[in-house]
């Protein structure tokens, strides 16, 4: 038996459900129609990181040790990027490969630096240019030259602007082919029995026009939802695509599982709690001791 195990960071239901009736999905469609879903109870926080961990450790973020993006600040003033480093337990490969199980592991979130295990990863990560370091075997670098040119791990958001979302659009097309190209040649060309690979950039389209695929948004615009909710269903009908090319590779002894890491929603506003409690301190102590006496009485 094998197993498939294909992640959509930040997909949800409430735009899933409807292009698949609607059969803009086909791939998709068919693991519904043909298996079973539910609904995802994520982490919480239902952060990329967190939800990943648990899902790679099969624990809780106070077992596996990750509660965000970055470590939490202790003395030192440096918050360094949470790695598979970070984790307090083993992971779901590391125990397959103790088993005998051979395994193929691609792009899924905090598999950076990549372990050792009986198989391949290739490592996914916030930070890190591509590289041999990114690569157990290294010589998987080597056999992928011809696919990996360009390739990029992560979108640079500073160089994206809301205004106009070409740019963005192009570089995240991209990133899925290159990112499903990579797997399937892995499927083709290593043995496995366990494969795994994680197509984060839904979540990252989402991220930056969620507001023009809802209509309740207080920022949603009937122009830009013209100009870009077509884009959206796109890139879900890209990465439907390699979905189905996996599908081929798999057969009656193979299980395919479609997972997310968290759902997609608006979001209308931020509170920084931390600076929220640092401004009330400073205006707390800036009323003097007299004042802060007065307080307390009054308390």
């Amino acid at each position: 038996m094998k197993i498939i195990v294909i992640g959509l960071d930040g997909a949800t239901f409430d735009l899933l459900m409807p292009w698949i009736s609607e059969g803009m999905l086909p791939n998709l469609g068919k693991l519904v129609t043909k298996g079973v879903k539910g609904n995802l109870q994520s982490t919480f926080p239902p952060f990329s990181a967190v939800a990943w961990s648990s899902y790679i450790t099969g624990k809780n973020p106070g077992k596996h040790g990750v509660f965000d993006f970055r470590h939490p600040r202790s003395v030192s003033q440096s918050r360094n990027f949470t790695s598979s480093r970070s984790l307090r337990s083993q992971s779901l490969w590391r125990i397959l490969s103790d088993h005998g199980k051979r395994v193929g592991i691609v792009n899924v979130p905090m598999t950076y630096p990549p372990e050792e295990v009986n198989g391949f990863i290739i490592g996914n990560t916030l930070t890190a240019t591509v590289n041999k370091d990114l690569f157990y075997p290294k010589n998987i670098y080597e056999d992928i030259q011809f696919i990996i040119k360009n390739y990029r791990l992560e979108l640079n958001w500073e160089n994206y602007d809301e205004g106009n979302m070409t740019d963005l659009l192009r570089d995240i097309s991209e990133m899925i082919r290159k990112k499903g190209d990579i797997a399937l040649f892995c499927m083709a060309n290593y043995p496995w029995d366990f494969f795994n690979v994680v197509f984060t950039e839904i979540d990252r389209i989402q991220h930056f026009i969620w507001r023009y695929v809802d209509e309740k948004h207080s920022l949603y615009s009937k122009d830009m939802a013209k100009k870009y909710y077509q884009s959206i269903i796109e890139y879900y009908q890209l990465v439907d695509s390699y979905i189905g090319k996996m599908m081929e590779k798999a057969d009656q002894d193979t299980s395919i599982f479609i997972m997310s890491d968290h759902g997609f929603g608006p979001l209308e506003k931020k509170i920084y709690l931390n600076k929220w409690l640092i401004d009330l301190m400073q205006f707390v102590f800036s009323l003097g001791l007299k004042h802060l006496l007065t307080l307390f009485q009054v308390l």
